[in-house]
């Protein structure tokens, strides 16, 4: 009976291995948990905050470049008239260019933990750009292209309206650049304090590694992906850059062709909103590849858009639809990212590829338009093309995601 008594209780050596391992046995009992993704806090004063000075960014940025229409139709007619319409828009694609294509360095410095010393750097050359476009003189091409090319969904709806009234009326163009210097002072001043980052930067976090670029070379959907949205964006912003012009080449009063590009920018902020909340339950590419569809053939109404009805009607209807492409194109490329940590450089990748299609798209719409003759049936024709065919990769993007997923809803 004694001698069976040690084999038959083996507990000394089993406590005696659990306690040697107990860092083991717990990561052992983590791996088999349910995976469970990121959580992230929401709400609270320092999150609106945030959200508070991420929007007044906007704002400035993205505001100014949707408003760029407004410069287009004044320096093709007035200050820079000598020059063709290509030539112009060469200034502000070349202002969203720098907006896309910079988001791949400046995404890594934040990684890094610079986010502070970036955003207030970007402040101060955003501004500086603005004074300097205050004091070039007109028929000095190189002193715009300088200034307002290398330097500079609310916004879009304020910027041209003031910037129409400055520009036209009493306070002329050097003024009318400097007010809207001093407002985008104001907004980018408060968001510099208004910001703050949730994580340490990647310096700060010693086990931290960072994702390799080659991952994304070998991802085939999300490659067929950025030449979709490559093609939607080379036609998508000839209307934010041409609408005004067409209105006023086709006779429509002054005082109305003044606010086509506010109209469509207002008309755009809900294009963002309803189809991403529409995304979130139906999924990002099933909402945005038939919102994007619409814009293409939307271009095509514009062969019929010749009167006050019709041009309004376009821009509402356009700006609701196009909006949609610009709000979901960073929430697309986060589906084909692995994990969290895929998520900025992924969005970083497509961003810097997608500049060069916002450089070059306004400038060939320039060139085929041929000012002062204005032949407008071809860049017509080329961007509803471009649109459309960035939809069909799209679409085949979409499909062989929803194959890896294993489901439709994405």
């Amino acid at each position: 009976m004694s001698s069976t008594l040690p084999s038959a209780d083996p507990s000394p050596k089993i406590s005696q291995d659990y306690n040697e391992k107990p860092a083991s046995v717990d990561v052992e009992t983590k791996a088999v948990a349910p995976a469970a993704g990121p959580t992230f806090p929401e709400g609270g004063l320092r999150g609106w905050l945030t959200v508070a000075g991420g929007s007044m960014i906007v704002f400035c940025t993205f505001g100014a470049v949707q408003s760029f229409g407004v410069y287009q139709d004044y320096y093709t007619r007035v200050t820079l008239s000598e020059h063709t319409a290509s030539e112009v828009s060469w200034i502000g694609s070349f202002q969203v260019f720098l907006l896309f294509a910079l988001g791949l360095p400046v995404g890594k410095l934040f990684d890094e933990g610079y986010f502070r010393p970036v955003i207030a750097a970007g402040s101060l050359l955003y501004l500086f750009s603005f004074f300097m476009l205050s004091l070039t003189k007109q028929h000095q091409y190189y002193q715009t292209f300088l200034s307002q090319g290398l330097g500079s969904s609310l916004g879009g709806i304020i910027w041209p309206i003031m910037l129409n009234h400055l520009l036209n009326e009493s306070a002329g163009f050097p003024w009318g650049v400097r007010a809207e210097a001093f407002l985008a002072m104001g907004f980018l001043f408060t968001s510099f304090w208004f910001m703050k980052t949730r994580l340490p930067g990647r310096r700060d976090r010693p086990n931290a590694k960072p994702v390799s670029i080659m991952v994304l070379f070998k991802d085939i959907p999300f490659l067929i992906c950025i030449i979709g949205g490559f093609f939607v964006y080379w036609g998508l912003f000839f209307p934010f850059f041409y609408l005004q012009l067409y209105a006023n080449v086709h006779g429509i009063s002054r005082n109305l062709s003044l606010y086509t590009i506010p109209i469509l920018n207002a008309s755009s902020l809900f294009g963002r909103t309803i189809p991403s909340l529409a995304a979130d339950r139906w999924g990002r590419f099933n909402v945005a590849i038939p919102m994007t569809m619409v814009s293409g053939l939307l271009i095509f109404a514009m062969f019929g858009a010749t009167n006050v009805h019709g041009l309004i009607g376009f821009a509402i209807v356009y700006g609701f639809f196009s909006g949609a492409w610009m709000s979901l194109t960073a929430p697309v490329l986060t589906l084909f990212a692995n994990s969290v940590d895929e998520v900025g450089i992924r969005i970083g990748f497509g961003m810097f590829a997608f500049s060069f299609a916002l450089l070059t798209g306004n400038p060939i719409s320039g060139a085929l338009l041929e000012s002062p003759k204005y032949l407008w049936g071809r860049p017509i024709v080329f961007n509803a093309v471009m649109i459309l065919f960035g939809c069909v990769m799209l679409t085949i993007s979409r499909h062989m995601i929803a194959k890896k997923k294993g489901t439709q809803w994405v």
